[in-house]
């Protein structure tokens, strides 16, 4: 699984309802990474998109600072 990172976004500055934009760099770029990270993107609300990306970094994720709650 993939480490994961939480931040009280209030105690370093982002406001509640920002929305930030993260660039992800993977270990390895194997299909089966790729898959599995995205498969655990989408178990997370806050993570409003995915873009898989070329370049220096293989994902940017724009993530919502608010609670976010999943329709039904």
């Amino acid at each position: 699984m993939f480490p994961i990172l939480r931040l009280n976004g209030i105690f370093i500055g982002i406001r509640p309802g920002a929305e930030i934009f993260v660039e992800i760099t993977l270990v390895s770029q194997s299909r089966d990474a790729m898959d599995d990270f995205e498969r655990a993107v989408g178990t997370f609300d806050e993570i409003l998109e995915c873009h898989l990306t070329s370049g220096a970094a293989d994902y940017i994720l724009r993530i919502a600072a608010y609670p976010v709650r999943r329709a039904g």
